[in-house]
């Protein structure tokens, strides 16, 4: 069965599309790797419906069978049914509307074979196994004008004729050859009009008079069989969808008096190999070559200076194209499902690249984005997935987001060193990117930047960075090293969640909220540093971290009962570090020997740690002493207080309270 389009459903056709047009908000995804928890589309429960298969055989169990007339469906309208004991034959019994020996009913008016068989049916409650019949199309033929005429040249039909404009507009569905004569009744023919040979499926050739300038809209729409078609050079303009779903055409010449092409002209010509299209040609529209499977020859006129939206889309065998350099702008998906283009040159005069301009072209191996590009919108190489490398050029001022999504096989990107911010999904499951250049002029991470990039290892962030969005880094499975800047004020629900490699991690200060799950499943982290300027510690925080040993807070005890901590936020074999309010390090004077505390009522043994003395420390009397250099001048006092321990070390030796946040390396 074919596959029919209709002109209302072409702006449909057209939006196939992932991504909001001229914004960065994603309308909906669909992604061929897992996606973060925390990162998810607009779509909302009502928008997915689920479907069930039909059986094409079920049994119905139909009981107290009421008379007939109660028993027919209410939507269903019979007409001339006659009565059931007047159709059923004189000589067998009819019992409460049951026939019991074998018989034949039929309605009346039905044809020979409408006839319903009712066999061996003995009680009442009646077991019915139904079967859904299979609906065949019917080829329904167009209402014949009444001024049809028979026209030589035209074989196996009749056409309607126009006289006062020299315009066909109808011809019927059985035509099968179609060569059109220069005049009809000494009438010149100009136009072939509005769906004048649509749906004539038997049509197989086309030859127009060299009188014609104008294809209207539709004129030979959805003619499958049509191989054959010769535009004269007098065709001046071919409408919306003139030889849409034409697909059985291989080849098509436009003649250079063509100036115009108007929106979808060749959609679905799934058999179309090779068409050439003259420089004479101002204006080609929208989705003109969209869904031409098998085009892999094609000319794009130099007189243009944009590609409109979805030109290639799924040309599935296209392969190569030469973009002329007086284009200036790609348009939204203009090659998106070129699954075999492999060669695309992008010349300097093209200041613009649109939504999706790439989206699925599988084989694409690099592209050059040229020094004149200043806008590249949403998705432009989304799923490409043999692209490797990667320059982004200093000339780009507003770049969109999932630009690289699901570029399983990207390995290097160059990012302009004005750019501020990565945008959201833009490295989205690029699973062999390792390492990344991040500019230091960025200030934020927007969501999902780099989630599910499990070949990422080490990452930079620049100091300048403020924010890192929801699920920026989710699923980064290999990731074991990333410093977060001192400046960062937010970070984002899932930021890190899934990051199975990550062993340690240090929140700066300022950040206020550890956001939900932020931390899930990070099953490597053994120890974390909080400060104590966070507030909120959110739910699933730090949730399957079960090798978390030790939490480093920042500020005391007292202070670490005040934060707001759900109950799942932290695993419970954790232990909190608090800061002491002993001095984390004590420096010791050089003409020190032995220093005495005193008033020190009990000083636990646990108290002590030297870091660069392995041997038990014996303690010292406890007492306050006041010393005097012999090397200071006259007058001059110094008093070391000592609160927890004293005692004769090597010069330089360091002291911590076993409470204390460790000091790092």
């Amino acid at each position: 069965m074919h596959k029919k389009f209709s002109l209302a459903l072409i702006a449909m056709l057209m939006q196939p599309m992932i991504y909001a047009q001229e914004t960065n908000e994603v309308i909906t995804k669909s992604l061929t790797q897992d996606v973060p928890m925390y990162y998810t589309s607009n779509l909302t429960e009502a928008d997915i419906q689920n479907t069930e298969d039909i059986q094409n055989t079920e049994e119905v169990a139909v009981e107290n069978v009421e008379p007939v007339a109660d028993n027919v469906d209410a939507e269903l309208a019979v007409e001339n049914v006659e009565p059931v004991a007047d159709n059923v034959d004189a000589e067998q019994p009819v019992a409460n509307n049951v026939v019991v020996a074998p018989t034949e009913v039929t309605a009346e008016g039905a044809t020979d074979t409408e006839t319903l068989a009712i066999e061996n049916i003995e009680t009442d409650n009646i077991e019915i196994l139904s079967t859904e019949p299979e609906v065949t199309p019917v080829e329904v033929a167009k209402v014949v004008p009444e001024d049809a005429i028979e026209v030589e040249g035209i074989e196996d039909g009749r056409i309607s004729f126009d006289e006062s404009t020299g315009t066909i507009t109808w011809a019927e569905s059985s035509i099968t050859t179609a060569i059109i004569p220069s005049a009809i009744n000494g009438i010149e023919v100009t136009t072939i009009g509005l769906n004048a040979f649509k749906e004539c499926t038997k049509l197989t050739k086309v030859e127009l008079p060299n009188t014609v300038t104008l294809l209207d809209e539709g004129a030979f729409w959805a003619c499958y069989d049509l191989v054959e078609v010769t535009i004269p050079n007098s065709v001046i303009t071919i409408g919306e969808g003139a030889f849409a779903v034409c697909e059985s055409i291989l080849e098509l010449t436009i003649p250079d008096s063509v100036t115009t092409i108007h929106d979808c002209a060749f959609l679905g010509c799934r058999s179309l190999v090779s068409i050439t299209l003259p420089d004479s040609i101002t204006s080609i529209a929208t989705g003109l070559f969209y869904e031409c499977n098998s085009l892999t020859d094609v000319n794009i006129p130099t007189q243009i200076d944009e590609i409109p939206a979805t030109t290639f889309y799924n040309c599935q065998n296209l392969t190569k194209i030469e973009i002329p350099n007086n284009i200036i702008t790609l348009g939204e998906y203009a090659f998106q499902g070129c699954v075999e283009l492999k060669e695309v040159n992008i010349p300097d005069s093209v200041t613009t690249i649109r939504n999706g301009a790439f989206l699925d072209c599988h084989a694409l191996p690099e592209i050059i984005i040229p020094d004149s590009v200043t806008t590249i919108g949403n998705a432009i190489l989304f799923n490409c997935i043999h692209l490797t490398d990667v320059v982004i050029p200093e000339s780009v001022t507003t770049l969109g987001g999932y630009i690289f999504e699901g570029c399983a096989g990207l390995t290097s990107v160059t990012l302009p060193s004005s750019l501020n911010e990565i945008t959201t999904g833009m490295f989205l499951g690029c699973t062999s990117l390792s390492a990344i250049d991040i500019p230091e002029g960025v200030t934020d991470i927007k969501d999902a930047a780099f989630g599910g990039c499990t070949g990422l290892e080490t990452i930079t962030l620049p100091e300048n960075l403020t924010t890192i969005g929801e699920s920026s880094f989710g699923s980064c499975s290999n990731l074991m090293d990333i410093t977060i800047p001192e400046n960062i004020t937010k970070i984002g629900n899932g930021a890190f969640y899934e990051c199975i490699s990550l062993p340690a991690i240090d929140i700066p200060t300022g950040i206020e909220s550890i956001g939900e799950a932020t931390f899930w499943s990070c099953t490597s982290l053994m120890a974390v540093a909080i400060p104590d300027t966070v507030k909120v510690i959110d739910e699933y925080a730090f949730y399957l971290c079960d090798n978390l040993i030790n939490v480093y807070y920042s500020g005391l005890e007292s202070d670490w009962g005040e934060i707001e901590i759900a109950v799942n936020a932290i695993p419970a074999s954790a232990q909190i570090n608090y800061e002491s309010i002993l001095p984390d390090e004590i420096i010791v004077p050089d003409y020190i020997v032995n220093m005495t505390a005193t008033d020190i009522v009990d000083i636990p043994d646990e108290t002590v740690a030297d870091e660069t003395v392995e041997e038990e420390v014996p303690l010292v009397e406890d007492e306050v002493i006041e010393d005097t250099p012999e090397e200071e001048a006259a007058g001059s006092t110094t008093f070391i207080i000592v609160l927890c321990l004293l005692v004769s070390v090597a010069v330089g030796s360091a002291f911590y309270s076993k409470k204390s946040k460790p000091k790092k390396e």
